[in-house]
């Protein structure tokens, strides 16, 4: 399908952009896809994109990651990349876990630093984009999520360089809203958002797909972001994430629903055309100060367990 509204794509020239891209970063296109709220329909829509991605690179040249998460369980999209054979790090396998007691022994300063952490899901999104052609990283909850520890949505894109695509809930001035507001918050950190996909319209009534597709066109038209899609509400599709922590479900029509309401296609090739993508540096070794995830994580809960033994032993 046609894109609803012309995505703009910035200038590849010098100054187009403030500073550099980063030197010996792979190649990989790269796709950061954030949502404007929670449950916004962040899988559904990388079920799309993943889908593209392997019918036009095949698996071996396509990678996921789940950047950071509050929830370790698999889901729908770690589940589709098995089947496919496409390489993937998300549940417990994610750079940034945002486990109980995380953001307390962040502030105390036991958890780390914020350069530590993007450093740590740069890594990651290196490795995998090595000899890859598309990297699809997949946000968590809304924009800010993470700000407390200098690793928000935003925080994270900046540091790996790949534009977003909002998803935001359908309708019309609240959908609108959702969009701008979510922009800012990426612009606040230069981060380029190059459109959006309205997630879930009502089959039918007033604020239908067919109904609000006239005034969403008409306003994102005279923006400099993308309209790429409207997807119409469907019954298999809600709470997506949460059902698959129980059951198996069949994706590859999730995903055709995806590609028939949003122009994907459009979409990778903006996001290719990027500077951040069109101007990344050929790959190169580069040291990284690591931080032990797993290590840390053990010792905050050994600590949080220790502190809770002393609080029931004054209360004794």
């Amino acid at each position: 399908m046609a894109a609803l509204a012309g995505a703009w794509t910035r200038e590849v020239a010098a100054d187009a952009w403030p500073g550099p891209v980063n030197e010996g970063a792979p190649r990989a296109t790269r796709l950061f896809v954030a949502g404007g709220a929670t449950h916004a329909g962040k899988s559904t829509v990388c079920l799309g994109i993943l889908q593209a991605a392997l019918e036009k690179y095949g698996a071996s040249k396509v990678a996921y990651v789940k950047a950071a998460t509050q929830d370790e369980r698999e889901d729908t999209v770690s589940r589709f990349c098995a089947a496919n054979k496409i390489e993937y790090r998300s549940g417990k396998h994610c750079p940034i876990v945002y486990y109980a007691g995380f953001t307390r022994a962040f502030l105390d300063g036991s958890a780390g630093t914020s350069q530590q952490w993007l450093d740590r899901v740069a890594s990651v999104v290196d490795d995998l984009a090595q000899n890859r052609k598309f990297v699809l990283i997949d946000g968590v909850g809304f924009p800010a999520v993470g700000s407390i520890c200098g690793t928000s949505n935003a925080d994270v894109a900046r540091r790996l360089e790949a534009p977003v695509v909002l998803v935001v809930k359908s309708g019309v001035g609240a959908s609108i809203d959702e969009a701008n507001y979510g922009t800012a918050f990426f612009g606040s950190r230069d981060v380029p958002v190059l459109g959006v996909v309205l997630n879930r319209s009502a089959s039918q009534g007033f604020y239908a797909r067919e109904k609000i597709l006239a005034p969403v066109h008409a306003y994102f038209a005279k923006t400099r972001l993308g309209l790429y899609g409207i997807i119409p509400d469907e019954p298999s599709l809600t709470n997506l994430r949460n059902e698959a922590a129980s059951k198996d479900i069949d994706t590859a029509p999730i995903a055709t629903h995806v590609r028939k309401h949003v122009d994907v296609e459009q979409l990778m090739s903006d996001a290719a055309r990027d500077p951040w993508n069109s101007r990344r540096a050929p790959p190169s070794s580069t040291a990284m100060d690591a931080i032990d995830a797993d290590d840390l994580r053990l010792r905050i809960q050994q600590a949080a367990a220790q502190l809770g033994a002393e609080v029931v032993k004054e209360k004794c």
